[in-house]
């Protein structure tokens, strides 16, 4: 499974944005304003919780996904 930067630097070379993550199906984008499937394998539950872990970069964010299950946020990527 990819990392989150390489998700979001694929994103960016394919002219996407809104990256979607969810257990057994593959990371979705917005192309055009429509949801595509990435061109890689589905995310499993520990790819899910390691991309989590990467994007919640606090214990007390990574403890909110975990208690109300899903975390909306933005975070900047280098490039």
């Amino acid at each position: 499974m990819m990392t989150i930067e390489e998700l979001v630097n694929k994103a960016k070379m394919d002219g996407a944005s809104d990256i979607h993550i969810i257990c057994h199906l593959p990371p979705k984008y917005r192309l055009s304003g429509d949801l595509e499937d990435m061109d890689t394998q589905p995310c499993t539950e520990d790819d899910c919780m390691n991309l989590a872990r990467q994007l919640a970069k606090t214990p007390e964010a990574f403890d909110a996904l975990m208690k109300h299950g899903e975390l909306d946020l933005a975070a900047t990527i280098s490039g």
